[in-house]
């Protein structure tokens, strides 16, 4: 077979499907958009779901303390479990809206879009935040400087993105006020 579709000057795997995005032109259906977006969400939800039943240093086995976390004095597990809320709300809001968005009109679903966008955009930067606290209670006590420079890390990507991304919401607020 390989012989016969060589004679015949056949191509060699598949050819690249071109999408181009349309640059400055009115994007005219939002489905595609909405849809992504919303796997976006749906994917941090479950993840920091998942993470908040998977506790950093793991659960006491004691008669009298069955299934409590055994750091929960420590303060970066209290950071863990506020960021991870909030990372899990953020995105579980970001879904409710774009399931709602395909029963509104075009202009209806552009400010949805934008304000799932940022709530997303929030989303992740409480899974960057659950991840590092999470990441410093469990190594600080074995290894401080590992678990520092995790933080060091984690935190100069999150603190950009939310400097970013706050310009970025606030742009996207006037232009719903505006548009």
């Amino acid at each position: 077979m390989w012989l016969h579709l060589t004679i015949h000057r056949a191509p060699r795997g598949r050819l690249p499907n071109e999408y181009k995005v349309p640059v400055g032109e009115r994007i005219e259906d939002f489905n595609p958009i909405i849809n992504t977006m919303a796997l976006v969400a749906t994917l941090i939800a479950t993840v920091t779901f998942a993470a908040a039943f998977t506790m950093p240093g793991g659960h006491d086995t004691s008669p009298g303390n069955l299934g409590v976390a055994n750091l929960t004095k420590k303060a970066a597990l209290r950071a863990f479990i506020l960021s991870d809320t909030v990372a899990m709300s953020f995105s579980i809001v970001a879904v409710l809206a774009l399931a709602l968005a395909v029963y509104f009109e075009q202009e209806m679903q552009r400010r949805i879009c934008l304000i799932s966008w940022a709530l997303i955009n929030l989303a992740m930067r409480g899974s960057l935040v659950a991840f590092m606290s999470g990441l410093f209670v469990v190594i600080a006590p074995k290894a401080l400087w590992e678990a520092i420079s995790v933080c060091i890390i984690v935190g100069t990507w999150a603190s950009q993105g939310m400097l970013i991304g706050g310009g970025i919401i606030l742009s996207l607020i006037t232009e719903l006020e505006v548009g």
